[in-house]
Protein backbone atom coordinates (compact mmCIF):
# COMPACT_ATOMS: atom_id res chain seq x y z
CA UNK A 1 0.00 0.00 0.00
CA UNK A 2 1.20 3.81 -0.47
CA UNK A 3 3.20 5.32 2.51
CA UNK A 4 3.85 9.21 2.64
CA UNK A 5 7.30 10.70 3.47
CA UNK A 6 7.77 14.06 4.51
CA UNK A 7 10.49 16.01 3.52
CA UNK A 8 11.48 19.10 5.17
CA UNK A 9 13.82 21.76 3.47
CA UNK A 10 15.32 24.92 5.45
CA UNK A 11 15.95 27.88 3.72
CA UNK A 12 18.94 30.54 3.89
CA UNK A 13 16.51 32.85 5.99
CA UNK A 14 15.75 29.86 8.52
CA UNK A 15 12.20 29.12 7.13
CA UNK A 16 11.09 25.18 6.68
CA UNK A 17 9.50 24.30 3.89
CA UNK A 18 7.56 20.88 3.78
CA UNK A 19 7.06 18.37 1.21
CA UNK A 20 5.06 15.09 1.23
CA UNK A 21 6.05 12.35 -1.04
CA UNK A 22 3.99 9.42 -1.84
CA UNK A 23 5.14 6.36 -2.39
CA UNK A 24 4.58 3.01 -3.71
CA UNK A 25 5.61 -0.37 -5.76
CA UNK A 26 4.73 -1.06 -9.34
CA UNK A 27 6.55 -3.99 -11.15
CA UNK A 28 8.59 -4.43 -8.21
CA UNK A 29 10.06 -0.73 -8.53
CA UNK A 30 9.40 1.93 -6.17
CA UNK A 31 7.49 4.90 -8.05
CA UNK A 32 7.39 8.51 -6.12
CA UNK A 33 4.88 11.71 -6.61
CA UNK A 34 6.21 14.49 -4.18
CA UNK A 35 3.07 17.20 -3.17
CA UNK A 36 3.39 20.62 -1.45
CA UNK A 37 0.19 20.26 -0.18
CA UNK A 38 -0.31 17.64 3.10
CA UNK A 39 -4.27 16.88 1.99
CA UNK A 40 -3.41 16.31 -1.62
CA UNK A 41 -0.87 14.08 -1.10
CA UNK A 42 -3.22 11.76 1.29
CA UNK A 43 -6.18 12.15 -1.29
CA UNK A 44 -3.85 10.88 -3.80
CA UNK A 45 -2.35 8.25 -1.64
CA UNK A 46 -6.06 7.05 -0.60
CA UNK A 47 -6.89 7.37 -4.42
CA UNK A 48 -3.93 5.35 -5.35
CA UNK A 49 -4.53 2.50 -2.63
CA UNK A 50 -8.40 1.99 -3.62
CA UNK A 51 -6.20 1.53 -7.97
CA UNK A 52 -3.58 -1.22 -5.83
CA UNK A 53 -6.67 -2.68 -4.02
CA UNK A 54 -8.26 -3.52 -7.33
CA UNK A 55 -5.63 -4.32 -9.64
CA UNK A 56 -2.63 -6.33 -9.17
CA UNK A 57 0.83 -4.25 -9.65
CA UNK A 58 3.24 -6.55 -8.87
CA UNK A 59 3.56 -5.07 -5.30
CA UNK A 60 5.93 -6.89 -2.79
CA UNK A 61 4.12 -9.15 -0.33
CA UNK A 62 5.09 -9.95 2.95
CA UNK A 63 5.76 -13.88 3.89
CA UNK A 64 4.56 -15.86 6.77
CA UNK A 65 6.91 -13.78 9.35
CA UNK A 66 5.90 -10.42 7.85
CA UNK A 67 8.73 -9.92 5.89
CA UNK A 68 8.35 -8.95 2.32
CA UNK A 69 8.41 -11.76 -0.21
CA UNK A 70 11.92 -11.38 -2.18
CA UNK A 71 12.18 -12.15 -5.86
CA UNK A 72 13.61 -15.57 -6.99
CA UNK A 73 16.91 -13.61 -8.14
CA UNK A 74 17.73 -12.37 -4.45
CA UNK A 75 16.75 -15.71 -3.02
CA UNK A 76 18.68 -17.93 -5.62
CA UNK A 77 22.04 -15.58 -4.17
CA UNK A 78 21.14 -16.04 -0.83
CA UNK A 79 21.14 -20.13 -1.16
CA UNK A 80 23.88 -20.11 -3.61
CA UNK A 81 26.42 -18.15 -1.32
CA UNK A 82 25.68 -19.97 1.92
CA UNK A 83 24.80 -23.17 0.73
CA UNK A 84 26.38 -24.28 -2.47
CA UNK A 85 29.19 -22.53 -2.15
CA UNK A 86 29.70 -24.06 1.57
CA UNK A 87 28.66 -27.41 0.90
CA UNK A 88 29.52 -28.42 -2.29
CA UNK A 89 33.15 -29.69 -4.35
CA UNK A 90 33.98 -26.99 -6.99
CA UNK A 91 32.88 -28.97 -10.15
CA UNK A 92 29.10 -28.83 -8.12
CA UNK A 93 29.41 -24.92 -7.91
CA UNK A 94 30.45 -24.51 -11.19
CA UNK A 95 27.52 -26.51 -12.60
CA UNK A 96 24.91 -24.81 -10.21
CA UNK A 97 26.24 -21.37 -11.33
CA UNK A 98 25.92 -22.30 -15.06
CA UNK A 99 22.30 -23.92 -14.42
CA UNK A 100 21.13 -20.06 -12.75
CA UNK A 101 22.89 -17.63 -14.77
CA UNK A 102 22.27 -19.70 -18.41
CA UNK A 103 18.78 -21.15 -18.04
CA UNK A 104 17.25 -20.55 -14.58
CA UNK A 105 17.17 -16.65 -14.06
CA UNK A 106 16.55 -15.32 -17.22
CA UNK A 107 12.78 -16.88 -17.07
CA UNK A 108 12.12 -16.37 -13.12
CA UNK A 109 14.88 -14.24 -11.76
CA UNK A 110 12.53 -10.75 -11.71
CA UNK A 111 9.72 -12.89 -10.29
CA UNK A 112 8.29 -12.83 -6.76
CA UNK A 113 9.12 -16.40 -5.47
CA UNK A 114 4.91 -16.50 -4.37
CA UNK A 115 4.47 -15.96 -8.09
CA UNK A 116 6.24 -18.64 -9.10
CA UNK A 117 3.40 -21.61 -9.13
CA UNK A 118 3.32 -25.31 -10.32
CA UNK A 119 1.68 -24.82 -13.67
CA UNK A 120 4.90 -22.23 -14.67
CA UNK A 121 7.38 -24.66 -13.52
CA UNK A 122 5.81 -27.48 -16.01
CA UNK A 123 5.74 -24.30 -18.77
CA UNK A 124 9.07 -23.95 -18.46
CA UNK A 125 9.86 -27.44 -18.78
CA UNK A 126 7.74 -28.32 -21.29
CA UNK A 127 9.68 -25.40 -23.35
CA UNK A 128 12.99 -26.76 -22.66
CA UNK A 129 12.24 -29.95 -23.97
CA UNK A 130 10.64 -28.14 -27.29
CA UNK A 131 13.93 -26.49 -27.51
CA UNK A 132 15.73 -29.78 -27.82
CA UNK A 133 16.81 -29.66 -24.21
CA UNK A 134 17.57 -33.31 -22.88
CA UNK A 135 15.13 -35.01 -19.70
CA UNK A 136 18.20 -35.21 -17.57
CA UNK A 137 19.33 -31.63 -18.22
CA UNK A 138 15.85 -30.50 -17.41
CA UNK A 139 15.96 -32.24 -14.22
CA UNK A 140 19.06 -30.48 -13.23
CA UNK A 141 17.26 -27.18 -13.83
CA UNK A 142 14.44 -28.78 -11.69
CA UNK A 143 16.59 -29.38 -8.93
CA UNK A 144 18.29 -26.16 -9.35
CA UNK A 145 14.93 -24.51 -9.14
CA UNK A 146 13.78 -26.54 -5.68
CA UNK A 147 16.51 -25.90 -3.78
CA UNK A 148 15.91 -22.15 -3.54
CA UNK A 149 12.62 -22.95 -2.71
CA UNK A 150 13.81 -25.25 0.10
CA UNK A 151 15.60 -22.48 1.24
CA UNK A 152 12.68 -20.07 1.38
CA UNK A 153 10.44 -22.37 3.16
CA UNK A 154 13.21 -22.91 5.80
CA UNK A 155 13.28 -18.62 5.83
CA UNK A 156 9.29 -18.48 6.17
CA UNK A 157 8.68 -16.74 2.51
CA UNK A 158 6.84 -19.19 1.40
CA UNK A 159 4.99 -22.04 2.14
CA UNK A 160 5.14 -24.57 -1.13
CA UNK A 161 7.92 -25.66 -3.52
CA UNK A 162 6.68 -25.77 -7.21
CA UNK A 163 9.39 -27.95 -8.02
CA UNK A 164 9.16 -30.24 -5.69
CA UNK A 165 8.56 -33.78 -6.87
CA UNK A 166 10.18 -33.05 -10.08
CA UNK A 167 10.03 -36.81 -11.66
CA UNK A 168 6.52 -36.48 -11.38
CA UNK A 169 6.94 -33.06 -13.57
CA UNK A 170 9.21 -34.61 -16.28
CA UNK A 171 9.99 -38.48 -16.83
CA UNK A 172 14.17 -39.61 -16.87
CA UNK A 173 14.32 -42.71 -18.76
CA UNK A 174 17.50 -44.80 -17.45
CA UNK A 175 19.95 -43.65 -19.17
CA UNK A 176 22.58 -45.07 -17.01
CA UNK A 177 26.63 -45.20 -18.67
CA UNK A 178 26.70 -48.95 -20.57
CA UNK A 179 29.57 -50.27 -18.47
CA UNK A 180 32.54 -51.06 -21.21
CA UNK A 181 34.77 -53.95 -19.16
CA UNK A 182 37.95 -55.78 -21.04
CA UNK A 183 38.37 -58.93 -20.06
CA UNK A 184 41.97 -60.46 -18.38
CA UNK A 185 43.54 -61.02 -21.70
CA UNK A 186 42.66 -57.60 -23.21
CA UNK A 187 44.24 -55.94 -19.89
CA UNK A 188 47.17 -57.74 -20.13
CA UNK A 189 47.52 -57.17 -24.15
CA UNK A 190 47.30 -53.07 -22.70
CA UNK A 191 49.39 -53.38 -20.01
CA UNK A 192 52.41 -54.47 -22.52
CA UNK A 193 51.81 -52.08 -25.28
CA UNK A 194 52.28 -49.80 -22.41
CA UNK A 195 54.97 -51.30 -20.97
CA UNK A 196 56.69 -51.61 -24.33
CA UNK A 197 55.77 -48.25 -26.39
CA UNK A 198 55.21 -46.08 -23.24
CA UNK A 199 57.48 -47.43 -20.30
CA UNK A 200 56.46 -43.84 -17.95
CA UNK A 201 52.67 -43.90 -18.58
CA UNK A 202 52.93 -48.04 -17.50
CA UNK A 203 52.81 -47.07 -13.26
CA UNK A 204 49.82 -45.18 -14.11
CA UNK A 205 47.86 -47.68 -16.01
CA UNK A 206 48.27 -50.23 -13.66
CA UNK A 207 47.31 -48.80 -10.58
CA UNK A 208 44.00 -47.59 -12.67
CA UNK A 209 43.34 -51.28 -13.36
CA UNK A 210 44.36 -52.65 -10.13
CA UNK A 211 42.90 -49.82 -8.16
CA UNK A 212 39.67 -48.94 -9.50
CA UNK A 213 40.88 -44.83 -8.50
CA UNK A 214 39.45 -42.10 -10.98
CA UNK A 215 41.58 -40.35 -13.20
CA UNK A 216 41.06 -37.10 -10.59
CA UNK A 217 42.63 -39.26 -7.85
CA UNK A 218 45.32 -41.02 -9.54
CA UNK A 219 46.57 -37.33 -10.99
CA UNK A 220 46.51 -36.31 -6.69
CA UNK A 221 47.78 -39.16 -5.92
CA UNK A 222 50.99 -38.50 -3.05
CA UNK A 223 53.46 -40.78 -1.90
CA UNK A 224 52.59 -40.36 1.86
CA UNK A 225 48.91 -41.75 0.66
CA UNK A 226 50.79 -45.11 -0.38
CA UNK A 227 51.11 -47.69 2.97
CA UNK A 228 54.60 -49.98 1.45
CA UNK A 229 54.00 -52.18 5.00
CA UNK A 230 49.98 -52.39 5.33
CA UNK A 231 50.09 -52.97 0.97
CA UNK A 232 46.81 -50.08 0.63
CA UNK A 233 46.12 -46.64 -0.87
CA UNK A 234 44.21 -44.01 0.97
CA UNK A 235 42.22 -42.08 -1.40
CA UNK A 236 41.22 -38.67 0.19
CA UNK A 237 41.92 -35.96 -2.73
CA UNK A 238 41.14 -35.78 -6.32
CA UNK A 239 42.70 -33.00 -9.01
CA UNK A 240 40.05 -31.28 -11.37
CA UNK A 241 40.77 -28.16 -13.68
CA UNK A 242 43.58 -26.84 -11.98
CA UNK A 243 42.33 -27.56 -8.35
CA UNK A 244 42.59 -30.17 -5.47
CA UNK A 245 39.66 -30.78 -3.98
CA UNK A 246 37.81 -34.38 -1.89
CA UNK A 247 37.16 -37.18 -3.61
CA UNK A 248 33.82 -37.25 -5.19
CA UNK A 249 31.77 -39.19 -2.14
CA UNK A 250 33.85 -36.70 0.07
CA UNK A 251 35.34 -39.27 2.01
CA UNK A 252 38.45 -40.84 2.51
CA UNK A 253 39.12 -44.53 1.46
CA UNK A 254 41.71 -47.08 1.55
CA UNK A 255 42.16 -49.51 -1.46
CA UNK A 256 44.28 -52.38 -1.12
CA UNK A 257 47.61 -52.52 -3.85
CA UNK A 258 47.91 -56.14 -4.97
CA UNK A 259 51.87 -57.52 -5.27
CA UNK A 260 52.13 -57.18 -8.49
CA UNK A 261 50.92 -53.00 -8.00
CA UNK A 262 53.33 -52.60 -5.23
CA UNK A 263 56.59 -53.87 -6.84
CA UNK A 264 55.79 -51.72 -10.22
CA UNK A 265 55.24 -48.60 -7.85
CA UNK A 266 58.00 -49.15 -5.62
CA UNK A 267 60.66 -49.35 -9.06
CA UNK A 268 58.78 -46.58 -10.54
CA UNK A 269 59.80 -44.58 -6.94
CA UNK A 270 63.57 -45.84 -7.46
CA UNK A 271 63.57 -44.54 -10.83
CA UNK A 272 61.73 -40.93 -10.50
CA UNK A 273 64.42 -40.77 -7.41
CA UNK A 274 67.51 -41.49 -9.48
CA UNK A 275 66.06 -39.00 -12.12
CA UNK A 276 65.14 -36.14 -9.64
CA UNK A 277 68.49 -36.60 -8.10
CA UNK A 278 70.72 -36.29 -11.49
CA UNK A 279 68.71 -33.09 -12.28
CA UNK A 280 69.18 -31.94 -8.34
CA UNK A 281 65.71 -31.27 -7.75
CA UNK A 282 63.65 -32.46 -4.65
CA UNK A 283 61.50 -35.83 -4.52
CA UNK A 284 57.84 -34.39 -5.70
CA UNK A 285 55.05 -35.37 -3.41
CA UNK A 286 53.22 -36.74 -6.18
CA UNK A 287 53.43 -40.46 -7.33
CA UNK A 288 52.28 -39.46 -11.24
CA UNK A 289 53.87 -35.77 -12.27
CA UNK A 290 54.17 -34.66 -15.29
CA UNK A 291 56.80 -33.61 -17.57
CA UNK A 292 57.14 -30.27 -15.93
CA UNK A 293 56.79 -32.54 -12.29
CA UNK A 294 53.05 -30.52 -11.34
CA UNK A 295 49.69 -32.40 -11.83
CA UNK A 296 48.68 -34.39 -15.30
CA UNK A 297 46.87 -32.81 -17.49
CA UNK A 298 43.78 -34.71 -18.79
CA UNK A 299 44.16 -34.02 -22.30
CA UNK A 300 47.79 -35.42 -21.97
CA UNK A 301 45.89 -38.65 -20.26
CA UNK A 302 43.86 -39.08 -22.99
CA UNK A 303 46.38 -38.60 -26.06
CA UNK A 304 48.75 -41.56 -23.81
CA UNK A 305 45.87 -43.53 -23.59
CA UNK A 306 44.21 -43.85 -26.87
CA UNK A 307 47.99 -44.19 -27.88
CA UNK A 308 48.71 -47.25 -25.98
CA UNK A 309 44.86 -48.49 -27.33
CA UNK A 310 46.39 -48.18 -30.97
CA UNK A 311 49.64 -49.75 -30.11
CA UNK A 312 47.37 -52.85 -29.09
CA UNK A 313 45.30 -52.58 -31.56
CA UNK A 314 42.17 -52.29 -29.16
CA UNK A 315 38.77 -50.37 -29.51
CA UNK A 316 38.76 -46.77 -28.71
CA UNK A 317 37.59 -47.05 -24.93
CA UNK A 318 37.42 -44.69 -22.10
CA UNK A 319 40.35 -44.43 -19.55
CA UNK A 320 37.31 -44.16 -17.03
CA UNK A 321 36.25 -47.90 -18.22
CA UNK A 322 39.54 -49.00 -16.46
CA UNK A 323 37.37 -48.31 -13.03
CA UNK A 324 34.53 -50.21 -14.72
CA UNK A 325 37.40 -52.73 -16.03
CA UNK A 326 38.07 -53.60 -12.39
CA UNK A 327 34.66 -53.69 -10.57
CA UNK A 328 33.63 -56.41 -13.51
CA UNK A 329 36.85 -58.23 -13.02
CA UNK A 330 36.61 -58.71 -9.11
CA UNK A 331 32.66 -59.74 -9.61
CA UNK A 332 33.72 -62.47 -12.17
CA UNK A 333 35.88 -64.06 -9.78
CA UNK A 334 33.45 -64.23 -6.77
CA UNK A 335 34.58 -61.09 -5.02
CA UNK A 336 31.65 -59.47 -2.53
CA UNK A 337 29.40 -56.79 -3.70
CA UNK A 338 30.52 -55.24 -0.82
CA UNK A 339 34.05 -55.32 -1.10
CA UNK A 340 33.98 -53.82 -4.41
CA UNK A 341 32.04 -51.39 -2.84
CA UNK A 342 34.23 -50.03 -0.63
CA UNK A 343 37.65 -50.38 -2.95
CA UNK A 344 35.41 -47.95 -5.59
CA UNK A 345 34.22 -45.82 -2.68
CA UNK A 346 30.79 -45.75 -3.57
CA UNK A 347 28.28 -44.32 -1.31
CA UNK A 348 25.57 -47.13 -1.47
CA UNK A 349 25.82 -50.86 -2.21
CA UNK A 350 22.54 -49.94 -4.27
CA UNK A 351 24.88 -48.09 -6.97
CA UNK A 352 27.52 -50.99 -7.14
CA UNK A 353 24.61 -53.86 -7.49
CA UNK A 354 22.56 -51.67 -9.91
CA UNK A 355 25.79 -50.75 -12.02
CA UNK A 356 27.68 -54.00 -11.90
CA UNK A 357 24.88 -56.73 -10.68
CA UNK A 358 24.55 -58.11 -13.96
CA UNK A 359 28.35 -59.15 -14.37
CA UNK A 360 27.90 -61.33 -10.84
CA UNK A 361 29.12 -65.03 -11.76
CA UNK A 362 25.65 -67.04 -12.93
CA UNK A 363 23.40 -63.99 -11.56
CA UNK A 364 23.37 -65.75 -8.43
CA UNK A 365 20.79 -69.15 -9.90
CA UNK A 366 22.27 -71.55 -7.98
CA UNK A 367 21.57 -69.39 -4.88
CA UNK A 368 17.93 -70.77 -5.01
CA UNK A 369 19.00 -74.25 -4.61
CA UNK A 370 20.54 -73.90 -1.72
CA UNK A 371 17.07 -73.02 -0.07
CA UNK A 372 15.88 -76.84 -0.84
CA UNK A 373 15.35 -79.42 1.49
CA UNK A 374 18.46 -81.70 1.78
CA UNK A 375 16.47 -84.75 1.14
CA UNK A 376 14.00 -83.65 -0.95
CA UNK A 377 15.08 -86.05 -4.01
CA UNK A 378 13.95 -89.21 -1.66
CA UNK A 379 10.71 -88.00 -0.70
CA UNK A 380 7.45 -89.29 -2.03
CA UNK A 381 5.14 -86.99 -2.71
CA UNK A 382 1.54 -88.13 -3.41
CA UNK A 383 1.75 -87.83 -6.82
CA UNK A 384 4.90 -89.81 -6.99
CA UNK A 385 3.49 -92.48 -4.83
CA UNK A 386 0.39 -92.37 -7.07
CA UNK A 387 2.51 -93.31 -10.31
CA UNK A 388 4.44 -95.99 -8.58
CA UNK A 389 0.87 -97.69 -7.57
CA UNK A 390 0.09 -97.30 -10.89
CA UNK A 391 3.32 -99.07 -12.10
CA UNK A 392 2.66 -101.37 -9.69
CA UNK A 393 -1.24 -102.10 -10.58
CA UNK A 394 -0.60 -102.76 -14.33
CA UNK A 395 2.91 -104.33 -14.27
CA UNK A 396 3.78 -101.65 -16.87
CA UNK A 397 7.44 -100.74 -16.38
CA UNK A 398 10.69 -102.78 -16.55
CA UNK A 399 10.50 -105.68 -13.96
CA UNK A 400 7.06 -104.65 -12.52
CA UNK A 401 4.89 -107.57 -11.91
CA UNK A 402 1.07 -106.81 -11.96
CA UNK A 403 0.13 -107.25 -7.73
CA UNK A 404 -3.07 -106.93 -6.37
CA UNK A 405 -3.71 -103.79 -4.08
CA UNK A 406 -6.99 -104.95 -2.65
CA UNK A 407 -7.28 -107.78 -0.05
Amino acid sequence: MPWITVLKHEKPDGSVVKKYRVGAYKNGRRKFKTFTNEKEAKAFARTLGDVLRDKDYNLPRRGEDGRLVPTFKEQAEKWFSTHVEMNCRPSTIEGYRYLLDTHVLPTFGGMRLDEITKDAVRTYCAGKKEAGMAPRSIRYMLATISGVFNRAIEDGLVAMNPAAKPAKIIKVEDTREKVSALNDEEVRVLLDAAKEHLPRFHPFLLTAFRTGCRQGELVALGWSSIDWRGKFIEVGRSYRKGEYSTTKSGKVRRVDMSDQLAAVLDEHRKRIAAEVLKRGKPMPELVFPSATWGPMEPSNIRRDFNFVLEKAKMRRIRFHDARHTFASLLLRKGESPVYVQHQLGHHDISMTVGTYGHLIPGENRQAVNRLDDPDWRNEKTPAKRARIGNRLATGKGKGVRPVCLTP
